[in-house]
């Protein structure tokens, strides 16, 4: 059965969920159970602090969010902060990513700043990510060291997109090397 979005009053959290299918997979796993719609918050508060039992869901990146459960079967005391998230990406997308932007990067100046760095993994993603409908087999598209573009679905493109991100603006230097 569909999820009812007539029971969610706040339009953000229609959106959130709409462009996530993890966190609506979450939501109606977490209701079927027979616990309460969470409180859905673009950022913590200090209001929220006060609350007792604080069932909240909050973004902290791209498609990632926390839940603050409070409804948990344990019976420690404690709540459940519960990471929801995609499924890590197919690991030969990111391999393929590795060696492509290994390649094509070898001239580049590694940015000190976070914020650069973001920045020059953006401008790259943008320009070497080819979208496509159909499904891709990453172990038939060639030479990756000869590709000037990735193929990659757009159902795949966010989650690959941030931990291709969360890899590459790690690393001091922006060069990475898969065998």
């Amino acid at each position: 059965m569909p999820f009812d979005f007539s029971q969610i009053r706040d339009q953000k959290f229609i959106d959130e969920l709409k462009k996530s299918p993890h966190l609506l997979n979450h939501i109606e796993n977490y209701t079927a159970r027979g616990n309460p719609l969470p409180l859905f918050t673009e950022q913590l508060q200090a209001e929220h602090k006060k609350l007792k039992e604080p069932n909240l869901l909050y973004p902290i990146a791209e498609q990632v969010y926390i839940h603050i459960n409070p409804h948990t079967s344990s019976d420690d005391g404690y709540m459940e902060y519960v990471i929801v998230e995609p499924d890590a990406p197919d690991r030969k997308i990111m391999e393929c990513a590795d060696k492509m932007f290994a390649v094509q990067s070898a001239d580049l100046i590694p940015p000190v700043e976070i914020t650069e760095r973001f920045n020059m993994v953006e401008t790259y993603l943008k320009e070497h990510v080819d979208l496509t409908d159909a499904a891709v087999n990453y172990d038939t598209i060639g030479d990756i060291y000869k590709l000037k573009d990735s193929p990659c679905t757009e159902k795949r493109l966010g989650w690959t997109k941030a931990s291709f991100f969360a890899k590459k603006s790690r690393s001091r230097h922006t060069r990475s090397v898969s065998c």
